[in-house]
């Protein structure tokens, strides 16, 4: 399928027709493969388990000041959540509000 870009008027293939198209390929991982990766991230990050971090994390630990390295670091870690946790939600990440 084609497109039409509206300021060039060129025809421009779509995505889906040249896969090389500097989209990296999608990955499918198995649950033991996401738990693996989300623990190699917390480990990297945090020197902490990824089930320690989530242990942490559904405890409240993690609110506070969002300006130190800790925080930011948490923070990059707290994106990967929907590896380990199917009912994970962004605006869980807002909990700390209010505390």
């Amino acid at each position: 399928m084609v497109t039409v870009n509206r300021r060039t008027r060129r025809r421009v293939p779509l995505p889906d027709e040249e896969p090389s198209a500097g989209m990296p390929p999608v990955l499918e991982l198995t649950p033991e493969e996401a738990r693996a990766v989300f623990d190699r991230k917390a480990r990297r990050l945090l020197g902490i388990s990824g089930e320690e971090f989530v242990r942490r994390w559904e405890a409240g630990e993690y609110c506070g000041d969002e300006e130190t390295d800790e925080a930011r670091l948490t923070n990059r870690l707290v994106m990967s959540l929907p590896l380990v946790k199917s009912d994970f939600r962004l605006d869980d990440a807002d909990r700390c509000r209010g505390r």
